[in-house]
């Protein structure tokens, strides 16, 4: 997109619509305002560095004890886990988002187990870019 108004017209849009059975969200990038720049939103860019991480690919069957559990083997202490669901359905979306204490403890799960195989996925596991 070139303008605002195009970005804007664009998450009113497709935001919310489904692509392969699935529903996606599509909202400005909060990384969009780093460097000087701002969001469309008019907001001073960057954002505060978080302690959570987003943990996709998950069995659809993970709750959000199972995603806690997951971390602890590597002598990490999630203080919060959510599994993300869908409105309508009530179904597990396979992703979720765990917070933790320290910018240390998330870099560690990040580093221990993104692309590791649990019950047959292997799981994708970063930062949260959308953290604040």
């Amino acid at each position: 997109m070139s303008t605002v108004e195009e970005a804007k017209e664009a998450v009113a849009k497709l935001n919310g619509t489904e692509v392969g059975g699935r529903s996606i969200e599509v909202r400005e990038d909060k990384y969009a305002g780093e460097g000087g720049n701002q969001g469309f939103h008019g907001q001073q860019g960057g954002f505060v560095q978080g302690t959570q991480v987003f943990v996709g690919n998950l069995p659809y069957s993970s709750r959000w004890q199972d995603l806690k559990d997951l971390f602890r083997p590597l002598g990490l202490n999630p203080i919060h886990a959510d599994i993300m669901m869908e409105n309508e359905t009530g179904r597990s979306k396979g992703c979720g988002m765990v917070r933790f204490a320290s910018r240390e403890e998330a870099d560690k799960a990040v580093q221990s187990l993104n692309g590791t195989n649990v019950m047959g996925r292997n799981i994708i596991v970063r930062l949260d870019k959308f953290a604040a």
